[in-house]
């Protein structure tokens, strides 16, 4: 087993040189931070994934960016000739975000702090308790009562001149993204990496993809992976669901993604998809 290489701690907070760079993280993060604590990286299979769509000189949508895993690996492989548009509501993360991005020298990251859906609005967030251990990254934008102010945007209202991939991780809120991002998406054909593990949700979330016809593959993975870049053989995560994401691609590109196990129509669910590709594999090691 690697050791954490933790390069900072104090008073709950710490830094670690991780896989894609230097994180200032809130040892009280139970997934995000904990991950990059005992591991080194942050679902590392999906960004596996993004990091292999995202060409030099690409504009990137990170939405719901939490403390910037995923937008700082992202916008290295862009180059300084792309960008990454990270949005993240939560302001306490928010913060982190950017230290993040100035950590490690990134001049191509616009960060916002601003929450993305079908329509532009303001939505009361509530307030992350950085004293307090819990999920940072379990926020869903709805009709809450009490927090501040955020404003909510559509992407369509950016007037963006180029998009060529999408990542978006907004707890449940995914196909208002989408919607309001219906004309961008029309226009620029970007691939996508969505976020699908809510089930009461899934249906209208495929559907919305298929209307824009997409092709979307599952990517589900356990939280822990034996090969992390730590080599820390514990799994913290043992009795956590995996992530579950859509990869999703415009039906015009010519594509076959071996390996990833395709969305078999709007009423298919990860769990459903989990059994296919377990199946698969006791087949294939028969």
């Amino acid at each position: 087993m690697v050791k954490s290489k933790l390069v900072f701690e104090k008073d709950g907070s710490a830094i670690v040189e991780a896989k894609h760079g230097c994180f200032l993280y809130n040892k009280n993060d139970l997934f995000i931070g904990r991950s990059l604590e005992c591991y080194g990286e942050w679902c590392e299979p999906g960004l596996d994934i993004l990091l292999q769509c995202a060409n030099s000189g690409g504009i990137i949508l990170d939405i719901g960016a939490n403390i910037g895993t995923h937008t700082v690996a992202l916008a290295r492989k862009v180059g300084t000739n792309g960008r990454v548009i990270a949005f993240e509501p939560q302001r306490v993360v928010y913060q982190n975000l950017c230290a993040n991005v100035s950590l490690n020298r990134l001049i191509n990251v616009d960060c916002l702090h601003k929450g993305v859906g079908e329509k532009n609005a303001v939505c009361n967030v509530p307030i992350t308790d950085p004293e307090t251990q819990q999920n940072f990254g379990a926020f869903e934008l709805s009709e809450n009562k009490t927090g501040e102010p955020v404003e909510i945007i559509t992407i369509d209202s950016l007037s963006l001149q180029a998009c060529s991939l999408i990542k978006v991780d907004v707890e449940g809120m995914e196909k208002e993204v989408l919607t309001g991002a219906n004309d961008t998406i029309r226009k620029f054909r970007p691939l996508m990496f969505v976020e699908n593990n809510n089930l009461d949700k899934s249906e209208e979330l495929i559907e919305t993809i298929f209307a824009m016809d997409y092709v979307a593959w599952w990517v589900i993975a356990n939280y822990f992976r034996p090969s992390n870049f730590f080599a820390n053989e514990t799994n913290v995560f043992a009795t956590s669901a995996p992530s579950a994401d859509l990869f999703c691609v415009p039906a015009e590109q010519p594509v076959d993604f071996t390996g990833l196990e395709l969305v078999r129509g709007v009423t298919d669910n990860w769990l459903v998809a989990r059994e296919r590709i377990v199946a698969k594999n006791k087949s294939d090691n028969a």
